[in-house]
């Protein structure tokens, strides 16, 4: 499926009159899912942000991990960092 921003302008003449019709149309589909990948991704983190708030004891004694659906990790809590030979990142 692709996405199009179509817009239509009068065409006129050097007379004043409108002779035809003007069609621009620009592909969007990237941009559009960029958007919504975007969109998703931000929705899952505020659901962990929410986690933490609800159940502050998971921040310290749970390992918890927050991946995309590509298994790419992209939060972690302070308990995943302690666990040995992981490095913290700030």
């Amino acid at each position: 499926m692709v996405d199009l921003d179509v817009r239509y302008y009068p065409y006129v003449d050097r007379k004043g009159a409108i002779a035809g019709v003007v069609v621009h149309a620009r592909d969007t589909t990237k941009a559009l899912r960029s958007a919504n990948a975007l969109r998703m991704n931000e929705e899952r983190l505020n659901a962990m942000v929410e986690l933490y708030r609800k159940t502050p004891e998971l921040s310290e004694s749970e390992i918890l991990t927050f991946t995309d659906a590509d298994a790419n990790i992209l939060a972690v809590n302070r308990a995943f960092s302690r666990l040995p030979g992981i490095a913290r990142v700030k």
